[in-house]
């Protein structure tokens, strides 16, 4: 994976770190000419569908999925339009809930599964393990 300098931005609800895109360095000389491109690269079907081309990164956004493409044969899924199933797919799935742990979360779970697959850790005591910690770590849990 590329290294990349991202920032969290502030949305209206709450702070979050967009993964590395092209979005990431956009190179403008102004900041209109930045947001122009932020627009374009991930609230339009044109920028969705290319970068979705060039790397294989599956647009969240719908309105991208209207395009002929993903009603194309993809060779490497044997010819069927595995594409149009993804969208299929995409618009069942339900909205997840974040919290504001779940990055805290992640690393323990991560840490215990790394002792699993590294270390021969027994994976019911690593979930064990993973539910003590993250309720010693995390304030306000406990009740």
């Amino acid at each position: 994976m590329p290294s990349c300098d991202t920032r969290p931005l502030t949305p209206v609800s709450r702070p979050f770190v967009p993964s590395c895109a092209p979005v990431s360095r956009p190179f403008v000389s102004s900041k209109k000419q930045a947001w122009e491109f932020i627009t374009w690269a991930v609230a339009s079907a044109e920028g969705q569908n290319l970068f979705f081309r060039q790397t294989g990164v599956f647009p969240a956004y719908k309105p991208a999925w209207q395009d002929p493409l993903y009603d194309e044969p993809v060779a490497f899924f044997g010819g069927q339009r595995a594409y149009r199933i993804w969208t299929e797919i995409g618009d069942n799935i339900s909205a997840i809930f974040r919290t504001p742990y779940d990055l805290q979360l992640d690393d323990i779970v991560g840490a215990e599964l790394t002792r699993v697959l590294q270390e021969g850790k027994d994976p019911a005591q690593a979930a064990l393990d993973a539910e003590a910690e993250a309720l010693r770590r995390i304030e306000g849990t406990i009740g």
